[in-house]
């Protein structure tokens, strides 16, 4: 999208999130990438993450790999079989 439209898209974004958390859905963000920080996007998904743990900011490749595994190992608790 284009810096004309950054409002409308966050307050798109921001009633999406609303209504995923009244249906207490879970909600992970990823910031990524540095262009994020020189708008409010990055303040967007931490508000919209489900809480301080659920947003990631990744400003490069390898952050955004480990940011998904954080949320993998998040969703899919470690089980040990005996």
């Amino acid at each position: 999208h284009t810096t004309k439209d950054v409002p409308l898209s966050d307050a798109n974004t921001r009633a999406a999130c609303d209504e995923a958390r009244d249906q207490e859905i879970e909600i992970f963000t990823i910031a990524y990438g540095p262009s994020i920080h020189w708008n409010s996007g990055e303040l967007v998904l931490q508000d919209c993450a489900s809480s301080p743990e659920h947003f990631f900011d990744a400003d490069y490749t390898g952050e955004l790999m480990e940011s998904f595994n954080q949320i993998l190992k998040a969703l899919v608790p470690l089980r040990l079989d005996s």
